[in-house]
């Protein structure tokens, strides 16, 4: 649809950022945009929650990928730990900013 709607830019954001994604070469997250709209997705919802909720939350949606739970946090784990490498912003603080700003 993105594509369709001339948004080919926002069509491999999106296409990349399911819970299964990065256990697929041709879907996993390539480079930091799509690794930070991966974790986006991870940590939220209507609220920041964490990554276990949110992965939990997903695959009540979705049962037939509950097998790949934990392989599904340890690749939502590398990439935060990837994204959150040499800030000092820790994703514990994420829930506390969203509320700020509220």
């Amino acid at each position: 649809m993105l594509a369709a709607e001339g948004r080919r830019d926002l069509a491999e954001l999106s296409r990349r950022h399911p819970v299964y994604a990065p256990h697929d070469p041709a879907t996993a997250p390539r480079n930091l945009a799509e690794r930070i709209v991966y974790y986006c997705d991870r940590r939220g919802g209507q609220s920041v929650v964490t990554l276990e909720e949110r992965i939990d939350e997903q695959l009540a949606r979705y049962p037939d990928h509950a097998h790949l739970r934990d392989a599904d946090l340890a690749a939502a784990r590398a990439i935060e730990a990837e994204l959150f490498r040499g800030i000092d912003l820790r994703p514990a603080d994420l829930a506390h900013l969203a509320e700020a700003i509220r």
